[in-house]
């Protein structure tokens, strides 16, 4: 008996089930059953189907969005954030493309438009496979500000003890004006009639010094040490009693040394933190493209628009002339390569057939897609991937070094696959690259 009991609390913790979920193959299929993931397989997951068979999938078989998602649900599981009441009611809809989680915000104009963390996904409705509902997790839905606002929605009138934990929440998502606001109101609220007033006055101190030391060390991190210098005698000054400002009495003589040997080696030193801050600025912005754009207009933002944005927040964040950003990102390390993909775009690139908008460009086997409708139906990660490679090949700061093509994996480089007509097996233009055999990686630097 003991023994069944030591088994059962094995498999309980070593195995994670989640409800059923309904996965998307990379082949556009899908599948409804019961996720049992053990956590020291690394290859993938037995599914439960709703008839009762069981079937593995591999990790591989996913793509990189489906794989995050499975992940992220059988994590929430396993910390019991579903019985805890911390998921929230959303819809899942699923494409031949992509799975699109999130808050159902409108349907009309033939598109759904569903509200994600990352903003409104619009999914044309002709596009769904299938729909439900499922249970989410809030930083899916919602972006980091408004998660902040919605824990400041369930603060009581003068509750400022609440307030002061929202503010800790907006410092630790790094949303500092958030942060500072909501001391400001908590401060506000505070009165001697409080008995918990000087403690909670104790603990606004401490929080403003955290922030104050974030923020030393943002200024730091881009070498403006004159401002971190006067922030830290602030630092010391108005809050000579809090935690913070006790460990940190010698701030000043450390941050002066470290000015010092930052103008001995000034050029080496920027030469790094500038395409550091470059590569991560391009991210950013390819993704907030890839996103709010249509294709036309994400295309020319790459081509125009993106740099000066990108030059001009450099130029901002480290105080330097643009010259000078322009210098150390030419003194950039040539030998570290980024690669990006048009992956199941490069058709669009390489002129493959496209769909018709009245009913697709062939008449049998699986309908094309025209440029649109792929832009509208791709996940927005493969959208940025596909603007990166853009980017890669029309910048005229990034050297080009090399373009990878391998062969579609659903028509294994034909460029046609077999479809079925009054009985006949006939060869039909691929879907998946439009007849161009190949999908396309750029590398550079």
């Amino acid at each position: 008996m003991k023994n069944i009991i030591l088994f059962i609390l094995i498999v309980f913790v070593l195995v994670t089930t989640t409800s059923a979920e309904t996965i998307r193959l990379k082949s556009g299929k899908y599948i409804t059953g019961k996720v049992i993931q053990d956590k020291d397989d690394k290859d993938g997951f037995w599914l439960e189907k709703l008839d009762g068979g069981t079937v593995y999938i591999r990790w591989s078989q996913l793509d990189e969005v489906e794989r995050d998602r499975l992940k992220n649900t059988s994590q929430d599981t396993a910390t019991g954030q579903e019985n805890k009441g911390q998921l929230i009611d959303g819809i899942r809809i699923i494409t031949s493309y992509r799975t699109v989680e999130g808050i159902l915000v409108s349907e009309k104009d033939d598109v759904m438009n569903i509200k994600t963390s990352r903003g409104i996904e619009i999914v044309p409705i002709n596009a769904i496979i299938k729909k439900e509902l499922a249970k989410l997790r809030p930083e899916d839905v919602y972006s980091p500000k408004e998660l902040v606002e919605r824990m400041a929605a369930t603060c009581k009138a003068n509750d400022s003890e609440c307030l002061i934990k929202v503010a800790e929440y907006a410092r630790s998502l790094k949303l500092y004006d958030e942060a500072k606001n909501y001391i400001t109101k908590a401060k506000a609220l505070l009165t001697a009639n409080n008995p918990d007033s000087e403690k909670l006055q104790k603990k606004i101190m401490e929080l403003d010094a955290t922030i104050i030391l974030d923020e030393i060390n943002r200024l730091k991190e881009n070498a403006d040490y004159e401002k971190a210098i006067d922030m830290a005698d602030k630092l010391l000054a108005e809050y000579p009693d809090t935690a913070i400002a006790k460990a940190n009495t010698d701030l000043i003589k450390r941050l002066q040394a470290e000015a010092d040997e930052f103008q001995k080696n000034k050029d080496k030193i920027m030469a790094k933190k500038v395409p550091e801050e470059w590569y991560k600025l391009l991210e950013s912005l390819l993704g907030k493209a890839a996103g709010e754009k249509q294709m036309s207009s994400a295309g020319k933002y790459v081509e125009g628009s993106l740099e000066k944005e990108l030059l001009a927040s450099l130029m901002k964040k480290f105080n330097l002339p643009r010259e000078d950003i322009e210098k150390y990102w030419d003194m950039r390390d040539n030998t570290k390569r980024l690669s990006a993909s048009y992956g199941t775009g490069s058709w669009i690139v390489l002129g493959g057939s496209q769909g018709m908008d009245y009913g697709g460009g062939q008449t049998m086997g699986k309908k094309l897609q025209t440029q649109n409708e792929w832009w509208g139906e791709t996940p927005n990660i493969i959208k940025k991937k596909w603007l990166e490679a853009y980017y890669a090949e029309t910048s005229q700061y990034v050297k080009k070094v090399s373009e990878k093509k391998d062969n579609c994996t659903n028509c294994s480089g034909k460029g046609t696959v077999k479809a079925t007509r009054n009985n006949q097996e006939v060869d039909v233009t691929c879907p998946r690259c439009h007849g161009v055999k190949v999908t396309i990686t750029i590398t550079y630097y």
